[in-house]
């Protein structure tokens, strides 16, 4: 019993002398509990005698080297994400750019919280930025998806915009109706290949068109869905529509009729009147040649109020003739009137 009690006043003793010193640690000198700080403290926990003690041979169970670790069930565990101390792998351990995603689903999603139904609410945004040569550091690019309309729904829109110089400009977007839109011009390139532009076709048109806003209205330029005619209509119906539409190549319609056509052999035909030339402005002039070698003359048809039609053309010495049958020589049809100069 004396002996137990020694030891135990004896251990209160010595900690009842220690100085309470800032930074202390209390340890065992082999004999009685001393006061320790500085390098030798750091020397009785092993950590040597440095001001910036190094770690040697540290490993945590259940984690591979370079890869950020998670707490899983209690335990830590090696996470998907890796990292060289350069770039950053999502389920790639060796990852080739500053990120690196790698699997079967390599989804990627911006998630904006907000609940907001305003037109180009709910917006994410990916922004390329660069620095110029003398350090200065701008946005080059942007892509963005947001709410279309201002309704409770669904409908969402692409924006693409590029840096002209002064800041982030729209440049062109999809809407959720499927409408493409340039805010500028649109150049069509595909090098050695022939490049093609697809417009869906009109719910009332029934053609595909390309639409254009100008001033004092919308010009359009199309294809025919029916017979593949290209056409350029007007504000009530088509102006001139090129293509196999009525079996003729190119015809020009105003107000829902055709003004005149050219078939697929060259043939034209007006409709109306033809006016060459401009009163006391400019001479007018009509050519018509001759065929077959110089054998048959050009000729103009006329057709009779009873619609019997009349040939009119020029023998070689100049006489005007007048013949029931499109002419093939010099001795058809017969001279109309006067022929005196």
């Amino acid at each position: 019993m004396l002996g137990f009690h020694y030891l135990k006043n004896r251990s209160l003793t010595d900690l009842t002398g220690l100085t309470p010193s800032d930074g202390s640690f209390i340890v065992g000198d082999g004999g009685k509990w001393v006061a320790e700080s500085g390098a030798t403290a750091r020397t009785s926990i092993g950590l040597g005698t440095g001001n910036s003690p190094a770690f040697t041979g540290l490993d945590l169970t259940g984690i591979t080297d370079g890869y950020i670790p998670y707490l899983a069930t209690g335990a830590l565990a090696a996470s998907p994400i890796f990292t060289d101390g350069t770039n950053i792998g999502i389920g790639d351990p060796a990852p080739g750019y500053r990120v690196e995603i790698t699997g079967d689903d390599t989804y990627f999603a911006l998630h904006n919280s907000a609940n907001e139904d305003t037109l180009g609410g709910r917006e994410s945004r990916i922004i390329f930025r660069g620095h110029q040569s003398g350090g200065e550091e701008s946005s080059l690019g942007q892509i963005e998806g947001s709410h279309d309309g201002g309704g409770d729904n669904q409908c969402g829109k692409m924006i693409f915009s590029t840096n002209g110089g002064s800041g982030l400009v729209q440049r062109f977007e999809m809407d959720s109706q499927n409408n493409f839109i340039v805010h500028g011009s649109l150049a069509v390139d595909s090098g050695a290949t022939v490049p093609t532009f697809l417009a869906a076709s009109g719910a009332t048109t029934g053609a595909n068109y390309i639409t254009s806003s100008t001033t004092g209205g919308i010009f359009k330029a199309g294809i025919e869905s029916s017979t593949g005619a290209a056409v350029f209509p007007g504000t009530s119906a088509y102006s001139i529509v090129i293509g196999t539409n009525l079996a003729y190549s190119f015809h020009v319609v105003t107000n829902n009729s055709v003004k005149a056509t050219i078939n697929s052999d060259g043939d034209t035909t007006l409709y109306r009147a033809l006016t060459c030339g401009s009163n006391s402005t400019i001479q007018g002039s009509l050519m018509l040649w001759d065929g077959a070698g110089g054998n048959t003359p050009g000729y103009i048809a006329v057709g009779s109020p009873n619609g019997t039609v009349w040939y009119i053309f020029v023998e070689d010495d100049g006489t005007v003739k007048l013949h029931n049958a499109v002419p093939t020589a010099n001795a058809d049809g017969g001279a109309i009137g006067d022929q005196t100069d």
